[in-house]
């Protein structure tokens, strides 16, 4: 037939890398054909769009012999894998995208391969330089640590691993992160509200945020359930928004998450309560994907290079594993069904109706001083890969001391967006974390440190309180600069998490208000005052005077050439000072939001670009032919 001559695999999941392609994990051997770990069928794949046409259309196998692999990330070090019972890191020395090492380098081991299922999955690197994962019900034991379902997070370099934010429930198989750090997961199988949690205090379980309980809203009565009968029983994904091309009300408060059962990808808004978010959703338009079409089964979603919203479709009527008889069940564990294919399966990208897409980048021989102006990229993907490839470039004591000079610069950014957002800073603080600057020079960055307790951003404060390094200075800017009293609960939870590690010292005042905010608070509370010092007060002792909000910096651009603007009664016009290559002029505000865009044939242009009230644009104008990039910024009143 038809679907025996196609290789029926699946991709379990994907990520990108620095030139903005997928590398994504295949498998042929799911669901039912358990083996020894490096003796399977499956393998690393890496899709590239070459012709910039929107589609796949070159694939490059990485490596191959691996049996059910459930996560991929990009790490300084090479590509990581979750595949129980390991964590393997694979290397390409001379970048042929072939692995030097066929079964890579086992980092970590002691996740149980109980069966196809409920295993490690999910990694994402962090914003602070750990390798985070989600694992399943199988659990596990790592380096003597016991575990049950929920995330891990690991350092690379094999030093240490950690249990996270346990979940408490089922079959944990789900991770999100937020653009400062925070984290989220969804749970399958499990019942309750448990399609999304938010890990707030490392090592304690995640606190259950959905504020209207575990139903989804499908649009077809076609579905396959074995528990959780119209309710999120496969939710495989908990993608947080983390650029800016969806509308502002996306923008680091969305979370995706994949129901494979429903045929549908739900999307929670979050908002504050207190130390931790509720999530809720629009009764009128729950879903940003949904089908009718029973055989639509989205296993996995993630931010792409692009701003847009890419989406896994495992395209199957059956998706249930488990929770039939064992009867009807192979090795695996999982259901054996006629109806449960896998030659069907398709990639997806969500974009506006406008159906721009930001450009993607190639970041391959950026300069350190490129890199670090990347950190200002409005999408949190490109910020986190100009971090990666510092941690892996910068390990020279030359070549450190020439970033040190630039996150310095980087630093002194004041920059808050409308969601609490300083990318620039942010990035920054946790590559000098990273490249161990903090302890290296503390003459130097104990000051650096202390004045951002007072940064305008809550995020760049909560994470400076995270990252400090744990010294009687570090404790002494604490309690200056008033942090266990910020008005942000969140920057006081993690200042009083981060003060747990630090020398005593007395004097260290809290309001009780603060303290006795919420359960998570007094927990945090808890370990602070067991041997910081910090005692709590019936008035605010004081407030932290907080920085202004100075102008938002530009990224750094090439020169432009060869374009001039003539304004007309439609907008602004293009004229050529010259030859033009044809190509694709692309306009973005400050934040590094796509305004408008038009083409330009090798005659002429397809339209004007249109008048903003903002007085500022930076323009790029991107080559057909090639990865011509040219931008400027105008300045105009009447723009």
């Amino acid at each position: 037939s038809e679907l025996d001559a196609v290789r029926p695999i699946s991709i379990q999941a994907f990520t990108f890398d620095e030139r903005g392609r997928m590398w994504a994990v295949e498998t042929f051997d799911y669901p039912n054909n358990l083996t020894s770990p490096f003796a399977g069928n499956d393998r690393i794949v890496i899709l590239e769009d070459v012709n910039g046409d929107h589609v796949a259309d070159r694939l490059t196998v990485f490596a191959t012999g691996l049996n059910i692999p459930q996560g991929i990330e990009i790490v300084p070090q090479g590509v990581v894998v979750a595949m129980a019972p390991y964590l393997v890191l694979f290397t390409d020395a001379n970048g042929d995208d072939i692995a030097d090492l066929p079964q890579g380098r086992i980092l970590y081991q002691g996740f149980t391969k109980g069966d196809t299922h409920g295993a490690n999955n999910n990694l994402r690197f962090g914003l602070d330089n750990w390798l985070y994962g989600d694992n399943g019900y199988n659990g596990g034991n790592v380096n003597g640590t016991s575990f049950g379902s929920g995330i891990w997070r690991v350092r690379t370099d094999t030093t240490r691993f950690e249990v996270y934010a346990p979940c408490g429930c089922g079959n944990s198989s789900a991770f999100g992160m937020m653009e400062d750090g925070q984290v989220f997961s969804a749970a399958a199988t499990d019942g309750g509200n448990t399609h999304s949690k938010h890990g707030v205090i490392p090592g304690v379980n995640s606190a259950t945020i959905s504020a209207y309980g575990n139903a989804f809203i499908n649009i077809t009565q076609d579905i396959v359930q074995g528990d959780q009968w119209g309710g999120f029983t496969a939710a495989s994904s908990q993608e947080i928004y983390t650029a800016r091309l969806f509308p502002q009300t996306f923008w680091n408060r969305a979370a995706f998450t994949t129901e494979g059962t429903g045929h549908l990808v739900n999307v929670d808004f979050l908002t504050a309560n207190n130390s931790t978010w509720s999530a809720t959703r629009n009764a009128t338009t729950p879903n940003v994907f949904a089908s009718t079409d029973a055989w639509t089964a989205p296993l996995f979603s993630k931010v792409g290079p692009d701003g847009a919203l890419w989406v896994l479709d495992w395209y199957t009527y059956v998706l249930l594993h488990n929770g039939m008889p064992s009867s009807f069940q192979g090795a695996g564990a999982a259901w054996i069904n006629p109806l449960r294919t896998r030659s069907r399966e398709r990639l997806y990208r969500l974009v506006p109706s406008s159906n721009a897409l930001d450009p993607v980048l190639d970041l391959r021989n950026a300069s350190y001083a490129q890199l670090v102006a990347t950190f200002q990229n409005a999408n949190m993907f490109w910020r986190s890969t100009a971090q990666k490839m510092i941690l892996r470039n910068a390990t020279t004591p030359l070549a450190k001391a020439q970033v040190e000079s630039l996150l310095v610069t980087a630093l002194s950014s004041r920059q808050n967006d409308v969601v609490g957002i300083d990318g620039y800073a942010l990035h920054a603080l946790w590559t000098a974390q990273g490249l161990g600057l903090f302890t290296a020079n503390p003459a130097k960055w104990d000051p650096i440190l202390r004045g951002l307790l007072l940064h305008p951003s809550p995020a760049v404060r909560m994470n400076v309180a995270r990252a400090m390094p744990r010294s009687a200075a570090s404790i002494q800017a604490i309690k200056d600069q008033c942090t266990v009293n910020d008005n942000d609960p969140k920057v006081r939870l993690w200042t009083l998490l981060g003060m747990a590690g630090q020398p005593a010292l007395a004097g260290i005042n809290m309001w009780s208000t603060f303290h006795n905010l919420d359960t998570w608070s007094q927990q945090a509370f808890t370990r602070a005052a067991a041997g910081s010092g910090v005692t709590d007060v019936a008035t605010r002792p004081c407030t932290p005077v907080l920085d202004a909000v100075v102008a938002i910096k530009t990224p750094q651009v090439l020169p432009a050439r060869g374009l001039r603007f003539v304004s007309n009664r439609e907008g602004w016009e293009p004229q050529p000072d010259g030859s033009v290559a044809p190509g694709e002029l692309i306009l973005f505000d400050l934040r590094g939001s796509v305004v408008d865009r038009i083409s330009y044939d090798g005659q002429q242009w397809s339209g004007n670009l249109r008048a903003s009230h903002s007085p500022v644009y930076l323009y790029v104008f991107r080559t057909y032919g090639g990865v011509t990039l040219q931008g400027k910024l105008l300045r105009n009143a009447s723009l």
